[in-house]
């Protein structure tokens, strides 16, 4: 080939950039629903997981009755260990949650903390929901005056995310089919328009493989171009992520480590498809004919 197989991509810019955004689009939506199952899930696990249920006890409550209810609750399968603590540790703990300047304009003092238990789930996450009612339950017993449990907010996140990731696995093979339909149509309408020239270095003697050579590399550059957008998207989206998650979902936004490869699987996944389509895109049908056309 005289010319760049680009060049008749800068000729056809709107047909470029259509297919361009296109195949983008068919990358990056199930690439965001993937992303936002996999943190969501992740974020939802760590919560749980960091979250530990309390039991307040009536002020009145004995040394002796809390030990007691602490060692009734570590018995439970789903606890594994429970513990009781004072007044001054739950000042502290208080303290380093919020600030001490916090607490201060709160008007609280070590001697308005009430005495609790804290609950260590033995199961975190696979356990909380039956842990959760069950502790629920113990504010019908004397010596508890509240309990704190974890809302249902990180549980549907939790049972949302797997539905996200099924849809995104659903959404991936048609976005992907229909992206391809779309690109691989571009291909070709580029190889139509480079028709004559192609017939004409056929009737030269150009090998097969240099006739479809152009049509390869417009097929790995348009993918590589989508990944490259998709994938900068996809970043941008796990920095709204981590901004923005604790205000939608109410828990804190957490990205695992898996999410950084997933982000950047476009830039591996795009030149690669593009090659795939290309070599569909320039069959051995066209090439006949070009034949057929340049010995007529």
């Amino acid at each position: 080939m005289i010319r760049s197989p680009l060049h008749v991509c800068r000729e056809r810019k709107i047909d470029t950039g259509a297919a361009v955004v296109a195949v983008t689009l068919s990358l990056l939506l199930p690439s965001l629903l993937l992303l936002g199952g996999v943190c969501a899930r992740a974020s939802a696990t760590a919560w749980l997981e960091a979250y530990r249920p309390v039991v307040y006890l009536q002020s009145g409550t004995t040394d002796a009755d809390a030990k007691a209810l602490a060692d009734e609750l570590s018995g439970w399968a789903s606890v594994h260990g429970a513990t009781v603590r004072d007044p001054a540790d739950a000042y502290a703990s208080l303290v380093d949650r919020i600030g001490e300047d916090r607490v201060g304009d709160l008007g609280l003092s070590p001697d308005l903390m009430p005495t609790s238990i804290v609950v260590e789930p033995a199961m975190p996450v696979a356990g909380h929901i039956d842990l959760t009612s069950r502790i629920t339950a113990l504010q019908i017993r004397q010596e508890v005056e509240s309990v704190s449990v974890p809302t249902s907010s990180a549980m549907n996140v939790l049972s949302l995310s797997g539905v996200v990731l099924t849809l995104a696995a659903i959404l991936a093979l048609t976005a992907l089919l229909a992206g391809g339909i779309v690109s691989f149509d571009y291909l070709r309408r580029m190889r139509e328009v480079e028709g004559e020239m192609n017939a004409l270095a056929v009737l030269f003697g150009a090998y097969p493989s240099e006739v479809r050579r152009p049509t390869l590399v417009r097929g790995m550059v348009v993918g590589a171009a989508c990944g490259v957008a998709c994938t900068l998207l996809l970043v941008g989206a796990l920095v709204a992520w981590r901004w923005e998650a604790a205000g939608v979902l109410g828990i804190a936004a957490t990205i695992p480590a898996t999410a950084w490869p997933l982000a950047a699987a476009p830039l591996l996944v795009g030149p690669i498809w593009g090659l795939v389509v290309g070599w569909l895109a320039a069959g051995r049908r066209t090439e006949s004919r070009w034949l057929e056309v340049s010995h007529a």
